[in-house]
């Protein structure tokens, strides 16, 4: 005689939270094949272990229909090659003297911070990685600098206050401007027509701002005020800095 026995509220609260946490994730998995299209999903070595070891404690036909990162054929082959192998073969091969070597993201991120704070220290540097999950000492960070050829932050500080410098991380906001003369037959004669040039120095973009014979204050304030509104060339072309002689 076969008695079937109702699920307590309790289990049938757990399956219905298991459903829902299959189905947001099959959603996430969805989402991530799409984005990263042919290629494959990047697991690291310990993930494939735990989920092949989850699968084979779990058995692989009732893992077959669990699981939605990959075939189960995948993940048999995980678990042979990470966790058989493992056990079946002695660890013979021993680390080398010395630590380890830096995370490759550690050492990118270091990098990044020395040459965007060239005045910070070897310090402030390890206080930026630590709220980064970083855990280094500042003769690592020494070392990382020297292998990438960043110099020490005095060093860095002199460099980043050069002239060339600042101009290099400006460029694009440097406009320069000069008049520039054009004889010019009349009727009454040759007359001299002075040519207001304005120039945006990183796309070399030229822009004639008044061709006048007579280039007087009330000329200077116009040009000046449609150069510098709202909607003018030096807005377009996102300059903040315009460069001119005394004239």
């Amino acid at each position: 005689m076969l008695c079937f026995l109702r699920p307590t509220a309790r289990e049938s609260a757990l399956r219905a939270q298991n459903t829902l946490l299959r189905l947001q994730l099959i959603a996430v998995m969805r989402i991530l094949r799409a984005l990263l299209g042919t290629r494959a999903i990047p697991f690291t070595h310990d993930e494939r272990r735990d989920i092949a070891s989850a699968a084979k404690v779990l058995g692989w036909r009732e893992a077959s229909e669990s699981l939605f990162i990959g075939a189960i054929g995948t993940v048999r082959g995980w678990f042979r090659h990470l966790v058989q192998r493992r056990q079946r073969t002695p660890r013979t091969t021993t680390r080398g003297p010395g630590r380890p070597r830096i995370a490759g993201w550690i050492e990118r991120l270091v990098c990044a911070i020395a040459r965007r704070c060239s005045a910070w220290g070897y310090g402030k540097i390890l206080g930026m990685l630590g709220m980064n999950g970083g855990n280094l000492c500042k003769s690592t960070v020494a070392n990382i600098l020297k292998r990438n050829g960043i110099p020490i932050a005095p060093v860095r500080t002199r460099q980043s206050r050069r002239w060339k410098t600042f101009c290099a991380a400006h460029w694009r906001q440097f406009a320069a401007c000069d008049f520039f003369t054009v004889p010019v037959i009349t009727l009454a004669g040759i007359r001299t027509v002075y040519v207001l040039v304005v120039i945006h120095l990183a796309t070399r973009r030229m822009h004639i701002a008044a061709v006048t014979q007579h280039p007087d204050s009330v000329v200077m304030r116009n040009v000046a005020r449609s150069l510098t509104m709202d909607g003018g060339i030096l807005s377009q072309w996102g300059a903040r800095i315009l460069l001119h002689d005394g004239d």
